[in-house]
């Protein structure tokens, strides 16, 4: 179609405006021109009939003939009743609709067409009254034809179409409006006839009343011979585009659409102007201002049906991507942005970037929400998502649990007979959630503890089978143990001391060991037993001295007035006494030579010949 993608070029910079005819609502049952002049000759009778028949045959004279056999309210109501019907279908109508560029419509229909499409996003101007009410962000339908909502504004019969056409008529606030949109924009004809005397006979009043200012406009329409296209095109700046309305508003429609976020990013169109479309097209792009800039963040699903994508790209893991593809692999996968051709969801575009990549994965058959509860525990697990997923063949299952604090796989293999078990627990979770991950790991995997998952949709159970650790490696029980009771151990000192630690343990040192070991003795009161102390003694004290000669009864007290942890400070008002029988100087020739040299404060490492070295918080 010759003018096409210029036309196509003018709507993006919103540089159009749609200037419609009767012929445009034809597909919806709106009555042509010549159905509309038969349906009014049907509502007269008699002898009126016949002068209706016997008329020039044209909409205006039969109006005009009929208002004056009856009256202008009965031809106006019969005009409403043909006219404002049930409509058959609005597709196209809602197309135009979707086409945010689209701010101003000039028509000639007394229809409804748009009204009912647009519903409270348009402005209806039909007379000088109502003029200052489209002073708004919503669309402007120009209805220079009348509205029945004011009987006075109807145009129809030939007495109406001279004082339509009339200078002090065309002068009017609403046409000087209409003018200057005519301007500073090109008109796309649509719906019309150029055979038609009263639209060539507007399209003279616009070239008039603009002159030189009159910018290339558009016309569509099917098969209008070659010599009158270069008359129109010479006289009136019209390119005409050889079509019909059902074939060319889809071509604008599904380009427009393409291009809504391209077009939104430069700053062609406004985000609030397309939001709502983006959402009848199930999706809601997440855009991020930066130093004057639009960019794409990503985009958001917000409806339960599926969406259609189009991805064009160069890869080599054919085999994978096909398995992905068939529905027989739940495994992400992962495409380099320099590698993607074309990316498209429900027809519009997604502009990217080269850097980064793309990762496509497979959708769950079904999602629940609800909870996961321990046969033999008090322990909940709020606001779980279980994510069901099911390969073609039926041949492949997989349950992914997540929630805040973990995120738990189960994936079946019934062809291999197989079953694999992993689990992560995120990084960037507080120590609560943290804690709360590890205790569920320890429950279920190490104490075989069965649980429940329970929505108000759904209700199932982990079977609690003795083989679930056989699952993981002794070394990753062993890691869940241990991190299990390193949580639980400094939830108890937090607890007690009134501190919180925000953050998850990222390592865990010696001496961090020996420190929870202190804290908890302290908050338990318990007795700890002691393998070897090392401490400084001064020696000083003679009764200190014999130490280095024979094993001898001790009782140390420490004073320990702050301990750090992770950050945290914990205050000790205890003291830390150290006794036991038969201790002995485990270094006992350093300190001798230490002792020798002079020094006093020498430290020392005790150990008991019964095994009876302990220490007690008094």
């Amino acid at each position: 179609m010759t003018n096409i993608n210029e036309l196509i070029e003018k709507v993006r910079q919103q540089k159009i405006i749609l200037w419609v005819g009767a012929g445009f609502s034809l597909y919806a049952g709106a009555p042509s021109g010549n159905k509309l002049m038969k349906d009014i000759i049907k509502h007269s009778t008699g002898d009126e009939k016949t002068s209706l028949e016997e008329c020039t045959q044209t909409l205006d004279s039969v109006a005009e003939t009929f208002e004056q056999l009856y009256s202008r309210a009965k031809l106006l109501k019969v005009l409403e009743q043909e006219t404002i019907i049930p409509y058959q279908n609005v597709m196209y109508h809602n197309m135009i609709r979707q086409i945010p560029q689209i701010t101003n419509i000039v028509t000639t229909n007394y229809d409804t067409l748009f009204e009912t499409v647009y519903q409270d996003d348009i402005s209806v101007v039909y007379g000088n009254t109502l003029l200052p009410q489209s002073n708004n962000r919503k669309v402007k339908l120009y209805k220079i034809h009348g509205d029945f909502l004011d009987p006075q504004s109807i145009i129809i019969t030939k007495h109406d179409y001279t004082n339509f056409f009339s200078p002090s008529r065309i002068w009017n606030p609403l046409w000087s409006t209409i003018v200057s949109l005519c301007a500073q924009h090109s008109i796309l004809f649509i719906g019309y006839s150029l055979e038609d005397p009263n639209v060539v006979q507007l399209m003279d009043i616009l070239k008039e009343n603009l002159g030189n200012t009159q910018n290339i406009n558009y016309f569509i329409g099917p098969q209008l011979p070659s010599h009158k296209q270069r008359s129109y095109e010479k006289n009136y700046k019209i390119k005409y585009i050889e079509a019909t309305v059902e074939e060319i508003i889809p071509i604008i429609h599904k380009n427009i659409k393409r291009n809504l976020i391209t077009d939104t990013l430069q700053k062609k169109i406004e985000y609030s102007s397309v939001s709502k479309i983006f959402q009848d097209n199930g999706i809601d792009p997440v855009f991020e201002m930066n130093q004057g800039n639009i960019y794409l963040r990503g985009i958001k699903k917000t409806t339960e049906k599926s969406l259609k994508g189009k991805i064009v790209f160069n890869t080599t893991s054919d085999d994978y991507f096909s398995d992905l593809l068939k529905g027989e692999s739940f495994e992400s996968f992962n495409i380099s942005n320099s590698n993607v051709v074309e990316l498209d969801i429900n027809g519009i575009n997604l502009p990217y970037s080269y850097e980064g990549s793309l990762v496509i994965q497979a959708t769950p058959i079904k999602t629940y929400e609800g909870d996961l509860v321990f046969k033999n525990s008090e322990l909940i697990l709020n606001n779980v998502k279980c994510k069901i997923y099911i390969s073609r063949s039926g041949k492949l299952k997989k349950l992914s649990i997540e929630c805040k604090c973990l995120n738990l796989v189960y994936q079946n293999n019934i062809k291999e007979d197989s079953i694999k078990v992993s689990f992560t627990v995120p990084e960037d979770i507080n120590f609560i959630n943290t804690k709360m991950a590890f205790d569920f790991l320890y429950h279920w995997i190490c104490e075989k503890n069965p649980w429940t998952f329970q929505s108000t949709d759904k209700t199932f159970s982990d079977d609690g089978e003795e083989g679930i650790g056989s699952h993981f490696s002794s070394e990753t029980i062993e890691w869940i143990t241990n991190a299990h009771q390193v949580y639980s151990a400094l939830f108890a000192i937090q607890m007690h001391f009134h501190k919180c630690f925000r953050n998850p343990i990222q390592c865990l040192y010696k001496s961090d060991i020996n420190k929870i070991h202190v804290l908890l003795s302290y908050i338990e009161n318990k007795t700890d037993n002691i393998t070897k102390l090392t401490a400084r003694v001064d020696f000083m004290d003679n009764f200190k001295i014999n130490l280095l000669y024979a094993p001898i009864p001790l009782n140390i007290d420490q004073q320990c007035n702050t301990i750090i942890l992770f950050g945290e400070e914990f205050r000790i008002n205890k003291t830390y006494t150290i006794y036991g029988d038969d201790v002995y100087a485990e270094n006992l020739d350093e300190v001798i030579e230490l002792y020798k040299q002079g020094q006093h404060n020498i430290p020392i490492v005790l150990k008991s010949k019964s095994n009876n070295l302990k220490g007690e918080w008094k």
